[in-house]
């Protein structure tokens, strides 16, 4: 099983769940490329969602893993879709993926951009007390609200961390640039199963405007709603979490898509 996190953050989002995860499955939790903590790109390699699948793989190679569970949260989700394109799942659980096109009109997509660009900006000048910020439960929720239907309950040296690696994704840029109005494409190039996702408190990338044009492209994708959680949910409810993922893992643990040749 191969863990994917959203734009700006890292493998340590998938913390809360990795110990229900583990006991069931052998996981990689991947750090994306030119994300804190992470390598960055390739010298001269321009930052795209295919430039961070390309790196995703090789990741992948590495750890002798062909077809693996991918579960993606955010821009983690249309990662696991490029990978899946490539042959290298067996299934795909993604929450709240990124690659939708608006419903309503591509500004939708701008919006949710600039949004991204302030907080980091807000990052780089608040990372230096980070662990102040994050030390109380008001600082988290002034910080996360956006992200989190339930900040409180992200720990203070995690929701530090989240701080940090906000600021410390050196990707951020020339990847926002790459991605604004050039959603996903070909995504009925998809052979194995695929769960969409989408909390009922998402505020970023709320259901209504980006699930209609994924459900289009992927007509045999289920899709579930997940109540009482935001658009990074593993805080939120670690147990459900945990559970959606394992239940279609499980359930499709024999239907691997052959590898492309």
């Amino acid at each position: 099983m191969v863990l994917l996190h959203g734009i700006t953050n890292s493998w340590r989002t998938w913390l809360p769940v990795l110990p229900a995860l583990e006991r069931e499955h052998d996981v990689l939790a991947l750090t994306l490329a030119g994300h804190y903590g992470a390598a960055p790109l390739p010298a001269g390699v321009t930052a795209s969602v295919s430039a961070l699948t390309d790196a995703a793989e090789r990741a992948l190679d590495e750890a002798g893993f062909d077809a693996a569970h991918l579960v993606g949260n955010s821009l983690g989700g249309w990662v696991a879709f490029e990978l899946a394109k490539r042959r290298r799942a067996a299934s795909v659980v993604a929450f709240s993926p990124a690659g939708g096109r608006p419903r309503t009109s591509p500004e939708e997509a701008r919006r949710v951009a600039r949004k991204i660009d302030l907080g980091f900006r807000l990052a780089r000048l608040l990372s230096p007390v980070a662990g102040a910020l994050t030390r109380f439960p008001i600082g988290r929720r002034a910080l996360f609200s956006q992200l989190a239907a339930h900040p409180e309950r992200i720990p203070p040296q995690e929701a530090a961390y989240r701080l940090r690696a906000l600021a410390g994704c050196t990707v951020l840029p020339g990847l926002l640039a790459s991605i604004v109005g050039a959603p996903a494409e070909r995504l009925d190039e998809i052979r194995c199963p695929v769960l969409l996702v989408w909390p009922t408190g998402d505020r970023v990338l709320p259901k209504a405007q980006f699930a209609p044009s994924l459900l289009s492209a992927l007509p045999e994708a289920q899709l579930l709603e997940a109540p009482g959680v935001g658009h990074m949910p593993m805080y939120d409810d670690p147990d459900l979490i945990a559970q959606i993922i394992l239940d279609f893992a499980q359930a499709h643990a024999l239907k691997q898509a052959p590898r492309a040749t």
